[in-house]
């Protein structure tokens, strides 16, 4: 039996975190396919495809994420592929923990400096994920932050002993998002880096030149 990812077919709605799992993993061994399934059903899938029903084209958003884990996949013999998913999982967890440190640190920049959301560069950044944090009270922001650091610390502990390699390709970006987190949860934006610095220069033009 030949191991092949699925092809993606386009339906009149969006595929569910499920129908798009079967698709990949058709490529993945019986043996592996028990743990396959967890990784990206519960790690991988929901991060890839977040924000699916409010995207503009979310036929094209699943049809890249498939397209991208199929090359992932079909570069590996497949006794390697389901290490590959495991790869991809610790990838996909520093995504959701740097969208989530985005998204505190934003929400802690307008609560403590409320003029800045009536910018007219500002407003692109006023997504709908942030309206639920943007409604807390902003010692519960922080707890979310400090929630979010122990994940990042965890995270980070993890990769380094389970997957040496991949840590090298990451510290960079741990190091920005732990800068996120520390901002949301200090107030303190001096040396935050990446999209944050974006934003930043956005609400405040004059102090990020």
């Amino acid at each position: 039996m030949s191991l092949t990812v699925l092809p993606f077919r386009p339906g009149d709605t969006p595929p569910t975190v499920e129908q798009l799992a079967e698709l990949i993993l058709a490529a993945i061994p019986d043996s592996d396919r028990k743990a396959a399934t967890a990784l990206l059903v519960n790690r991988i899938l929901p991060v890839k495809l977040a924000g699916l029903d409010g995207h503009p084209k979310p036929e094209r958003l699943a049809a890249i994420v498939h397209k991208d884990l199929a090359r992932i996949l079909s570069g590996k013999p497949p006794n390697m592929r389901l290490h590959a998913l495991q790869v991809a999982a610790v990838q996909a967890d520093i995504q959701a923990i740097g969208r989530d440190g985005l998204n505190l640190a934003i929400t802690r920049y307008l609560a403590d400096n409320p003029d800045a959301e009536h910018s007219e560069q500002v407003k692109p950044w006023l997504k709908p994920e942030l309206d639920e944090l943007r409604a807390l009270p902003v010692d519960s922001v922080i707890r979310r932050s400090e929630a979010r650091i122990r994940s990042l610390r965890g995270w980070q502990e993890r990769v380094r002993g389970d997957y040496p390699a991949e840590w090298e390709k990451q510290r960079e970006r741990y190091l920005q998002v732990r800068g996120w987190l520390v901002a949301a949860e200090t107030g303190q934006f001096d040396d935050v880096s990446g999209a944050l610095d974006d934003f930043l220069r956005d609400a405040n033009p004059r102090e990020r030149r």
